[in-house]
């Protein structure tokens, strides 16, 4: 069996703080006596950090990832899983909040329940975590199982290994991008360049030379081939900045 959960953020986020980090753990309890079963981990053995690196660091955003029973722990039945208890580590920061929080929950026949949904801002607000907090989270009881087959467990632990790549490349999107965009290939990217066109029917292969130096957001930075160009870009900055306007659209220059 495993598990994936969804914790959105509230008004209140960690700090961009690289040093800063927020550990989420989270055990399964028992229905009928209320004790740990068992401890989850995620993709890389940990118990104590089951989120990506770098996670929680925006307000009003959706963190998944996805937690299982340990290889030779105590297997969990459905029928033993009364709530999982979810608890928050800070090293540095007071306070986080959540929105919402959410968790599924998939059996080694690929079945997927929706165990846990709280939307704690439109039922009275976010939920505060101060470090060393946790949450009692009672999962809604399961349907009894069809019978059909479904998933392998090979199966299952792909899905799981699938939600935290996609977790991860979710929040490292800027530095794939930026690999992404520095390392389009020369007659590609001239392509690219070539169907940038200007009012008077040059275009941007004309004005820039074809080697990136960097990436700035959205955009890429080239040298400029064209000094009149240049010079015709300065001007523009320079009068907009005086002005106090924006910048002309891009098709007018």
């Amino acid at each position: 069996m495993f598990f994936t959960f969804y914790l959105h953020t509230g008004g209140l986020a960690l700090s961009n703080d690289t040093n800063l980090a927020l550990l989420v753990s989270a055990t399964a309890m028992d229905h009928s006596s209320g004790v740990a079963i068992t401890p989850l981990q995620n993709g890389d053995g940990n118990t104590n950090a089951l989120a990506s690196p770098g996670s929680f660091r925006e307000t009003d955003r959706t963190t998944t990832f996805a937690a299982s029973v340990p290889p030779g722990a105590v297997g969990v039945r459905w029928g033993d899983l009364g709530s999982i208890l979810l608890g928050v580590h800070m090293d540095g920061t007071p306070h986080i909040t959540f929105a919402r929080i959410g968790v599924f929950g998939r059996d080694s026949d690929g079945n997927e329940e929706q165990l846990f949904d709280s939307d704690y801002r439109s039922t009275g607000g976010d939920l505060w975590f101060t470090t060393g907090s946790s949450i009692v989270l009672p999962v809604r009881r399961p349907s009894a199982p069809s019978g059909v087959p479904g998933q392998s467990p090979e199966e299952t632990e792909d899905q799981a290994k699938r939600i935290d790549l996609l977790d991860h490349v979710q929040y490292h999107a800027a530095h794939y991008n930026r690999s992404m965009a520095l390392n389009v290939e020369k007659e590609e990217r001239a392509r690219q360049l070539d169907a940038l066109t200007f009012p008077d029917g040059s275009t941007a292969l004309d004005k820039v030379e074809n080697r990136p130096l960097e990436v700035l957001g959205d955009f890429v930075a080239y040298p400029c081939a064209d000094p009149d160009w240049s010079i015709a870009m300065r001007d523009a900055v320079a009068a907009a900045a005086t002005q106090g306007s924006r910048l002309p659209a891009k098709n007018g220059w």
